[in-house]
């Protein structure tokens, strides 16, 4: 995945729920990397506003799993969980 995150936004707007937006990458990020199968992850576009966030289209490539350096210490993880 290659993490660009561009926002936009109008001089005098209304403020927009920031929180909701870090959820949104957060939860994004646990998706990456629970499915290391996830070769792309597009959400475009997203829209941001007081009440919380939307997510207006959404487009995921799948392709085979690489192999993780990580490997053992994601096992020693999930054990704890």
């Amino acid at each position: 995945m290659d993490g660009g995150l561009k926002a936009r936004s109008t001089r005098g707007a209304m403020p927009v729920d920031h929180a909701a937006l870090h959820d949104l990458i957060a939860r994004v990020s646990v998706l990456a990397d629970d499915h290391p199968e996830l070769a792309h992850v597009r959400l475009n576009p997203v829209m941001a506003h007081q009440e919380g966030i939307e997510v207006l289209g959404a487009s995921i490539r799948v392709a085979p799993a690489p192999t993780r350096a990580d490997a053992e210490r994601r096992v020693r993880l999930a054990a704890r969980r």
